[in-house]
Order: structure tokens, then C-alpha cells, then sequence
């Protein structure tokens, strides 16, 4: 059996994943992000929780 694979893809606007078995694709998203809670968080280092 092939390995899962998690791939997230955190973008300026929009996060996306995507969840592989092997090479076969099984789920996708796309989590767009508005200009509000971008600017919410104040900065790069606010975006991830970790300031």
C-alpha cells in the first residue's frame, strides 16, 4: 500500500491541500483567505500563531 501524503500549499490569498495515496489524488481544498483576516493578522510571524 502507498504512503498518504499531505500537501499544503499556504499562499497569499488562499491555502489549498491536497491529500495523496501514492500518487492518486483523494481530497482537495482551497481555503481562500479575505483581505480582512489577512490583515488581521498583522504581520508574517501573526499569521502563524506563533508571535
Amino acid at each position: 500500500m502507498s504512503a498518504l501524503i499531505l500537501a499544503v500549499n499556504p499562499g497569499s490569498t488562499s491555502t489549498k491541500g491536497a491529500l495523496f495515496r501514492g500518487d492518486q489524488l483523494l481530497k482537495e481544498i482551497n481555503c481562500p483567505h479575505t483581505d480582512a483576516e489577512i490583515r488581521a493578522c498583522g504581520s508574517l510571524s501573526g499569521q502563524t500563531g506563533l508571535s
